[in-house]
């Protein structure tokens, strides 16, 4: 299983926010029920057909300048693997998020400090396109090209790590650019994350990942 949040916090409660004690009895409820390993080690599992215990992978989405005051830093003490998938947008240009700006709260994103704090403690950070678009309402191959492949590269020059993985916005099957995967696999990223439920069995594909909404809305 793979699950996904957006942002730990206290303040400005919101449908993609839990607050910091609900995220620490997660942890706290994952330590004693699964193993938590990488998304290297899921595909690997994956391909090999076994896996010994039920596991367990944490992913962010978006890149909320908030999880780096108690989220990463609690994963990392516990020595936790977690893939965090950033909007490059927001962070080169330290804009708020839209559905934030639409709610009248603009939070703060990631700063490229924070991305290259976070590499060098052993997070494992990934590409969540350029601007956060719905891909499926992409016509030009060519802006697709940008939003999955050029921002991954331009993120992976930022924060000094490759992209291995590239998770796609919002997630849902109808959000989903039909040529994404083609797209993904082209430019070499070892997985496409979706966000839509369910879990990963031994002997699924190891290039789409499933992922289950971490959150409590």
């Amino acid at each position: 299983m793979i699950l996904f949040y957006h942002r730990v916090a206290d303040e400005h409660p919101n449908n993609w926010t839990i607050s910091c004690r609900q995220f620490a009895k997660h942890i706290r409820y994952l330590q004693r029920h699964f193993e938590l390993i990488s998304m290297q080690e899921i595909q690997r599992r994956l391909r090999l057909g076994h896996s010994p215990r039920p596991a367990v992978h944490i992913t962010f989405d978006d890149g909320y300048a908030e999880n780096c005051e108690f989220a990463i830093p609690l994963l990392v003490r516990e020595r936790i693997p977690v893939t965090y998938f950033v909007t490059l947008q927001n962070v080169v240009h330290n804009t708020p998020f839209p559905h934030d700006i639409e709610q009248g709260i603009p939070l703060p994103p990631n700063t490229p400090e924070q991305l290259r704090s976070m590499v060098k403690d052993g997070v494992e950070i990934g590409a969540h396109t350029r601007t956060h678009p719905v891909l499926a309402g992409i016509q030009d191959p060519s802006q697709l090209y940008d939003e999955v492949v050029v921002a991954g590269q331009e993120l992976a020059a930022l924060c000094g790590q490759p992209m291995r993985y590239f998770a796609i916005p919002f997630g849902l099957p109808q959000h989903i650019h039909r040529d994404v995967f083609a797209v993904a696999k082209r430019a070499g990223y070892e997985a496409v994350v979706s966000a839509y439920g369910g879990y990963n069995l031994v002997g699924d594909d190891d290039f789409h990942l499933q992922r289950i909404h971490g959150e409590p809305a």
